[in-house]
């Protein structure tokens, strides 16, 4: 049978002895469980009285489960609890006790291990932005673009100083490994126990290591959000998860980014001195992530709304045709709603090519002969430079004092979508690149704005009931009210489809669901639900302001239930 997390227990009988698993199980899990009818399932602690703080006992631990227990912890919000597995006819309380005993042990060694971890990458993580800072003092104001003249002056100092940069990047790399592969391949407890560890003394060093902490987060959960196939139907096709690389990429980009602005140099062209930064370490033998680079360079770009990216370069060279002496280039980048827009782009850039040319030569310049080159940026790529561009925004709204939902709603409305889209045809599908990852930072952070597109699945539910009231067997929602404090019932969900490969906007399709009341939230959890998109302000009000509008009456209405029972 399958666990979110178990250990095995071994009871001597004969020469073969008895296997007891105890573990953490989801409700589907132990209904798969049964069906294979390979042994029993028991409670392994006593299950309390949801919702009460006495502490009132509702079913003794040991006792087994079957449909008709899993049905009715289903319709009280309990999802998952700690149970046991056995063979037939070999259960004893003393075999359960010492089975949930042996789940303790290990759950205090996983949580041991997992914050040494942690530490490990934070001591790591504080070293490489010491050593960065140490750097930027041996330079004294100097120009850190320039390498090869750092390298000719060979100050001791900063070779003392690029050398001990190295070494600390050296020693980080393999800690954040082992985060990454924890948080894939377990339940990133390395990453939640580094998030709370005190953060050192340097503001430098804090911010620039909880934004390689939310850099992961986010990345993480436009993984799940690619995993689910959200934009591999619409235009994205060259996107797949993010693998253990990725995320080390994203962890060393968030941590060196804004390396560059460290020890008083300023935030104008911050980015290019970040980039050196990284040369650097290249240059003292460090082996980084190829694509660090670039992303780190184009990180403040976080104005591409468009569905597509297009890099366009124009070259300019003077004097001899066939010499490269004088060759300037210049590098921009264009949105467009379509792929194949090369060849266009080009031509609707040639006049000013023309234009930038002819004013070179009337400056005196010998002829000017001009090139246009332009690529679609890779998907994944746009992706990744949105994560952290975006990210950093968010982290740097909420440490100015902002509330996350705030933070985030601010930045949905940058959110542009074509004026061709149409969300009854489209359903979640061909939004821009944007969307995605803003539907990436509310996952990670739980936070719905408004326009958040929420899909839920029917995992852990078990019960009809439940599944037809929120139609959690693949069904879309649209968040339509942001929280608010004083409503215990808020936010509220539209729900405008189920089990649709196009979303039908009938009015019998509609349907308000409060979440944060007893039953709604337990079924609303986290890992019930995923944001796989948001849409634009514009499209809100197109499809959803009626409904956003009537919040207040139902509000209203739940309040004078409530009065009257």
């Amino acid at each position: 049978m399958e666990f979110k997390e178990s250990t095995d227990v071994t009871i001597a009988e004969g020469e073969s002895g008895v296997i007891i698993t105890a573990g953490r199980a989801t409700l589907r899990q132990v209904s798969m469980g049964l069906k294979e009818g390979r042994g029993e399932i028991r409670i392994a602690r006593p299950v309390l009285v949801p919702g009460v703080q006495s502490g009132a006992v509702w079913m003794q631990k040991h006792i087994i489960l079957d449909a008709a227990k899993i049905k009715q912890l289903t319709e009280h919000g309990i999802n998952e609890l700690d149970v046991i597995f056995l063979p037939w006819d070999k259960f004893t309380a003393d075999l359960g006790d010492l089975a949930a005993r042996e789940l303790d042990r290990k759950r205090e060694l996983d949580s041991k291990t997992a914050e040494a971890m942690a530490l490990t990458v934070h001591q790591c993580a504080v070293k490489m932005c010491e050593r960065c800072l140490v750097l930027f003092y041996s330079l004294e104001g100097r120009d850190i673009t320039n390498i090869p003249l750092i390298r000719q002056q060979a100050d001791p100092k900063i070779v003392r100083a690029v050398a001990s940069l190295g070494e600390a990047m050296h020693e980080l790399q393999p800690a954040v490994l082992q985060a990454i592969d924890d948080l894939l391949n377990g339940e990133g407890r390395v990453l939640a126990a580094l998030a709370g560890i005190k953060p050192p003394s340097q503001a430098e060093a804090r911010e620039a290591l909880d934004l390689a902490i939310a850099s992961v987060r986010v990345a993480y959960w436009f993984k799940k959000i690619v995993e689910r196939g959200t934009l591999l139907d619409w235009g994205y096709e060259d996107i797949a998860p993010f693998e253990a690389a990725d995320l080390e990429v994203f962890f060393l980009a968030g941590l060196l980014e804004n390396s560059g602005a460290w020890a008083g140099q300023g935030q104008e062209k911050h980015e290019i001195r970040s980039v050196h930064v990284i040369k650097l370490l290249r240059a003292h033998g460090c082996s980084l992530p190829d694509t660090l680079e670039e992303l780190v360079l184009r990180h403040g770009s976080c104005d591409w709304k468009g569905q597509y990216v297009y890099q366009s370069e124009l070259v300019m060279a003077t004097g001899l045709a066939d010499s490269r002496e004088g060759e300037v280039s210049t590098v921009s980048f264009l949105q467009r709603d379509r792929q194949d827009e090369e060849l266009s782009i080009q031509e609707e850039l040639k006049p000013f090519a023309q234009m930038i040319g002819e004013s070179l030569m009337l400056r005196g310049l010998p002829a000017v002969t001009t090139q246009i080159f332009v690529r679609q940026l890779p998907n994944k790529f746009t992706a990744g430079v949105l994560i952290l561009a975006l990210t950093e925004k968010f982290k740097s709204q909420t440490e100015a004092g902002q509330t996350e939902i705030t933070a985030l709603a601010e930045l949905v409305l940058g959110l542009a979508v074509s004026p061709g889209y149409n969300l009854v045809l489209h359903k979640k599908g061909n939004l821009p690149m944007m969307a995605y990852v803003l539907a990436a930072i509310a996952n990670a952070f739980n936070v719905l704005p408004v326009g958040a597109l929420v899909e839920f699945k029917d995992e852990n539910v078990q019960g009809r009931s439940a599944k037809e009231m929120l139609k959690l067997d693949g069904g879309l929602a649209v968040v339509v009210s942001a929280k608010d404090a004083s409503d215990m019932y808020s936010p509220y969900l539209l729900l405008i489809a189920a089990k649709s490969d196009r979303l039908l906007l009938r009015s019998k399709d509609r349907k308000i669901i409060p979440l944060g009341s007893q039953l709604y939230e337990k079924i609303y959890r986290g890992e019930r639900r995923l944001v796989v998109g948001i849409v634009s302000r514009d499209i809100f009000s197109q499809f959803f302001s009626q409904n956003a509008e009537d919040v207040p009456r139902y509000r209203e209405g739940l309040r004078r239930k409530e009065k009257v029972n």
